[in-house]
């Protein structure tokens, strides 16, 4: 569960199993569509960034079961790209070089 603090709002892309793709922007802007807290279903790759225009924003990450490295996985630009290529633009900036 992603939970926003304060600053400008953070725009996490969801990469779905069944290969769908969802934008959800977490800040303060609830009546608007922004979210305070939002909960990413299990097996969703993940990125997030400062929307376009802010400078910083003061989030928090919950997980459970907690987080390990044993269990994680870092996206591959090139896989996730091929396999979600309407976000092709957004993912290469949301990972690690290779």
């Amino acid at each position: 569960m992603w939970h926003f603090y304060l600053g400008d709002p953070l725009e996490l892309l969801l990469l779905a199993p069944d290969g769908s793709t969802r934008t959800v922007v977490l800040g303060p802007d609830v009546l608007h569509g922004q979210h305070v807290q939002f909960t990413v279903p299990a097996g969703t790759w993940m990125g997030g960034r400062v929307r376009e225009g802010g400078s910083w924003t003061l989030f928090g990450c919950t997980m459970a079961p907690g987080f390990t490295f044993q269990g994680y996985e870092h996206g591959d630009a090139a896989d996730l790209t091929a396999r979600y290529p309407a976000e092709a633009d957004r993912i290469p900036g949301l990972c690690r070089p290779s």
